[in-house]
């Protein structure tokens, strides 16, 4: 099982043409069951372990601004359609809030929703450029990564959240990272400072907790030592986000077969449902075992059974040289046996006759009704023809007694073909 991958994009392009031709570096971790398993950075994104690795991306903090606005009755609908696909009537409504917030174009921008946004309320807009992050999720998808979400790399607090802050970055550039009810903030450290939040603090610091890499600038700042947390532990926290910036153009697909692909993806790799697949397993190989046991007995039965019938042919016709079909040929030798011996057998002229006059004294009206006009007998069948058509009562009163004494019957318009059954072995009486 190849582990989760988290992609940090590299920062949006600097406006000035020397820190545009600047390499602008990647970053990604490996998450196993949650836990960072590996860390690499590089200029280039490396290639995905394994064609169609499932990832998160994660849009840093520099490349976002964060909005809060007050959305007009009736802009949003139920369901959160705006997560599903472009919504050309809620961009409308966001570029007209945002235009006096904004100093770019807010065609040019990518605009995203709080994850709980409603109508008559305070709603954070996350934007960001749309070209550059169309751009990036195209280079990722082309390196063999399927993108599962879109998320920032830190979001504003909620309401009624308590606020956290980082000391990030390098010993030789380290920087305050935190955010509040009044949106993300990022601003370098400097020394003579206290603490970042000196001024426009809008809800109170929960925890502060700073990288390795600049843990001795945080304690020189605070006063003493702060929670050490790597980089990688960082940004595996908050990738477990509920924010989303996967809406509107850059909606993901979502269909019911993808969803299904992936949970019985990670049913498959998981490592706590290993005894299941297992067991799911032996109990598919014990079943195969099975069918083919019961399919090897049945075939050694029937085989059996025809070397019985075979057997009992061979035994009372001895002459016979090569079986093919051994009820059938035992029944024309039978049949032989018959008119060799002037004995009449079941589908015989006679023994149909025979059957019909019984057949006539047990049903009266047939006798008086249908009196026959003509009898016609070819190929073992005989056929008799009356004078007017079959009533319906007639018809299935005789079909009766006729199956009762072994005789097919076929009804015609104005008459009734008998044959004996070939499992009969009825005989002239």
């Amino acid at each position: 099982m190849h582990p989760t991958q988290v992609l940090i994009l590299p920062p949006a392009p600097a406006p000035t043409a020397a820190e545009a031709n600047s390499p602008m570096p990647w970053s990604w971790i490996a998450l196993h069951h949650q836990s960072v398993v590996s860390q690499q950075q590089g200029e280039q994104l490396a290639p995905a372990p394994k064609l169609h690795t499932r990832c998160t991306v994660m849009v840093p903090a520099p490349a976002l601004s964060w909005h809060l606005v007050s959305l007009p009755p009736k802009t949003l609908l139920k369901g959160a359609p705006w997560l599903k696909g472009p919504q050309p009537r809620l961009r409308n409504v966001l570029e007209g809030l945002l235009e006096d917030h904004l100093l770019e174009d807010p065609a040019q921008l990518h605009f995203a929703l709080q994850p709980d946004a409603q109508d008559g309320h305070p709603v954070w807009i996350a934007a960001c450029h749309k070209e550059w992050l169309s751009d990036t999720l195209a280079h990722i998808r082309a390196a063999g990564y399927t993108v599962d979400a879109v998320v920032p790399e830190i979001a504003p607090a909620a309401t009624d959240a308590a606020s956290k802050a980082w000391l990030c970055g390098t010993a030789q550039a380290p920087y305050w990272l935190w955010s509040d009810t009044s949106g993300v903030h990022q601003r370098p450290w400097q020394a003579h400072q206290s603490a970042p939040w000196t001024r426009g603090l809008q809800s109170p610091i929960a925890s502060i907790q700073a990288e390795a890499a600049v843990a001795e600038q945080a304690a020189t700042c605070l006063g003493n030592a702060p929670d050490v947390q790597s980089h990688a532990q960082r940004l595996q926290e908050q990738s477990q986000t509920d924010w989303t910036l996967a809406q509107l153009d850059f909606a993901l697909d979502t269909n019911w077969d993808q969803r299904l692909q992936a949970q019985l993806r990670l049913w498959w790799q998981a490592p706590q449902w290993r005894p299941l697949r297992w067991s799911l397993v032996a109990v598919l190989l014990i079943q195969l075992l099975g069918l083919q046991l019961y399919a090897w007995r049945s075939e050694k039965i029937l085989e059996q059974q025809r070397a019985a019938i075979n057997r009992v042919l061979l035994e009372t016709f001895p002459k016979t040289v090569v079986i093919v079909n051994a009820p059938a040929q035992m029944q024309k030798a039978v049949q032989g046996l018959q008119q060799s011996s002037g004995q009449a057998s079941a589908n015989d002229f006679e023994n149909l006759l025979s059957v019909w006059g019984q057949v006539l004294q047990q049903v009266p009206q047939a006798k008086a009704n249908y009196s026959p006009v003509a009898l016609r007998f070819t190929s073992g069948q005989l056929e008799i023809i009356n004078g007017r058509p079959w009533g319906p009562d007639t018809q299935t009163q005789l079909q009766q007694i006729l199956r009762s004494m072994g005789i097919s019957t076929e009804f015609q318009n104005a008459g009734i073909r008998l044959r004996a059954a070939k499992t009969s072995n009825a005989s002239a009486p």
